[in-house]
């Protein structure tokens, strides 16, 4: 059962948001920017574990094109630190999942010559 829901989202002035709620809260938690100045290309993805994890990874701008980028939290905040899951280049369209257990995957495409890769 899940005591828990989380919400990441793209601001129009480029930042990636989240909040969580948690069980017995009056409401979501504040919003948290996670990420700086982003390309709109694509919203973030969101995904929660049964045990209370919860994940975002979005699309980061950078001055090589873009990367794909992720914070991982149990609690309300997410760290001030993310991870980097892509090389610089073309990265987009990202994808997350959390298994109950807290195991997770992220994919993405990443152009290559005439076509994407995933």
């Amino acid at each position: 059962m899940r005591r828990y829901a989380a919400i990441s989202w793209t601001q129009s002035s480029g930042e990636v948001e989240a909040s969580v709620l948690r069980t017995g809260s009056k409401g979501f938690s504040k919003p948290q920017q996670i990420s700086a100045a982003t390309y709109g290309v694509s919203p973030p993805a969101i995904a929660e574990s049964d045990g209370g994890k919860v994940a975002s990874v979005w699309e980061q701008s950078i001055k090589t094109g873009r990367r794909i980028e992720s914070k991982v939290t149990t609690g309300l905040k997410f760290p001030k630190r993310g991870q980097r899951l892509s090389a610089g280049g073309a990265a987009q369209f990202e994808s997350v999942a959390l298994a109950s257990n807290g195991g997770g995957v992220a994919a993405w495409e990443r152009l290559a010559g005439s076509g994407g890769q995933v």
